[in-house]
């Protein structure tokens, strides 16, 4: 018979199982019994609710509830299993039982006659305020044990998306290529990823001095350049490894050079990287395509003292070209860095320029 209700159906699969090389057996007349590959699948899961033991005491029946509803529903799958161990690991069985969702029955007396002590019982959309009622009868001491698995959803299956920065709250995208998962944001964060803050330094003189780590933003105007181009960093920073995400780091120049070899070779990548159009590239903006997602942009760096014709430290490149640091050193003082720009198509390694330059930072995931 057909329900008309307002809330999401708990579908309920009845089924029996048995551990390792044990025989299935059906549970109810109307149940459908999980294949064996798919308890073998089983191993992908996660425990979702801890074992919670319902423990007869007398000869009457005695019910518990247990929320078992859940805020974080949205970060599993849609469907757990749940295991009913009659006996637990003592042996000591109930007598009878029922075992209710939200009111509807999945197990009742007449399954325990069959005295099997393991039942697989899948459930599918729950809600917050889901709740598992247990009336068990049977001696002092008898367990009903009962526990919930499910699959943790993956946020980083599909081909892009988003993320949330736990250190300051900042939502950043991200996209798959090749192997790589990959920012698809240049890093904006003044916080390692302890917590603790990164020295901000504005002074051209001071940052020039530096070798140890500081942020600063473009021309030192966080409201103009912030949101588009993220911040710049010395080298220094990006080697604390406190820089990145919790789940991220800095690329190496290894992991850099994958990227660019998956893409076609440093002559073709550039273009596959870059975001398309003049909106925030000069013109030509050469073979931009920016098919991958990357969305690499021109964000410039910050130039020590000195370091460039041998002016005082100022910015340079905004629009023009993008710069972004490698965890890997060349040797002491100079890093590798890749750099895309607007007359190319091109993205290059490099590692002549100290590592007191300011640049971008996009991170790639933990694998």
């Amino acid at each position: 018979m057909k329900r008309s209700i307002l809330f999401l159906w708990i579908i309920l699969f009845i089924v029996s199982c048995q551990k390792e090389d044990e025989q299935f057996f059906e549970g109810t007349t109307d149940s459908i019994l999980l294949k064996s590959a798919e308890i073998e699948d089983a191993l992908e899961y996660s425990v979702y609710i801890e074992s919670h033991q319902f423990i007869g005491d007398k000869e009457k029946p005695f019910t518990e509830s247990l929320l078992i509803g859940n805020p974080d529903l949205g970060d599993w799958e849609d469907c757990f299993i749940m295991y009913v161990n009659n006996g637990g690991e003592t042996g000591n069985y109930v007598s009878s039982a029922v075992v209710k969702v939200d009111d509807d029955v999945v197990l009742d007396p007449r399954d325990f006659n069959n005295k099997e002590n393991l039942y697989c019982i899948e459930l599918c959309n729950l809600t917050e305020q889901s709740m598992l009622e247990v009336e068990v009868r049977g001696k002092p001491g008898s367990i009903l044990e009962i526990w919930i698995e499910g699959i943790i959803v993956d946020p980083f299956a599909g081909p892009e998306g988003t993320f949330v920065d736990e250190r300051d709250g900042n939502e950043y995208k991200w996209v798959r290529i090749g192997e790589q998962i990959w920012m698809a944001e240049n890093l904006s964060s003044i916080l390692y990823n302890d917590g603790s803050a990164i020295p901000l330094v504005e002074n051209i003189d001071d940052w020039s001095s530096l070798t140890s780590p500081g942020y600063c933003w473009y021309r030192n105007d966080e409201a103009t350049y912030g949101q588009i181009y993220g911040a710049l960093y010395n080298w220094y920073t990006v080697n604390s490894s406190k820089l990145a995400p919790l789940g991220w780091h800095i690329p190496t120049y290894a992991e850099w050079s994958e990227l660019i070899s998956y893409l076609g070779g440093q002559v073709l990548a550039g273009g596959k990287l870059k975001e398309a159009g003049f909106t925030h590239w000069f013109s030509p903006n050469v073979d931009a395509t920016n098919e991958t997602g990357y969305t690499a942009l021109p964000g410039g760096y910050r130039i020590p003292n000195g370091q460039l014709y041998n002016v005082i430290g100022t910015y340079g490149d905004l629009g023009g070209y993008g710069y972004w640091w490698s965890a890997t050193e060349r040797t002491t003082g100079y890093a590798w860095w890749c750099t895309m720009g607007f007359r190319y198509s091109d993205a290059r390694m490099w590692n002549h320029l100290i590592n007191q330059f300011g640049f971008s930072v996009r991170c790639i995931k933990d694998e």
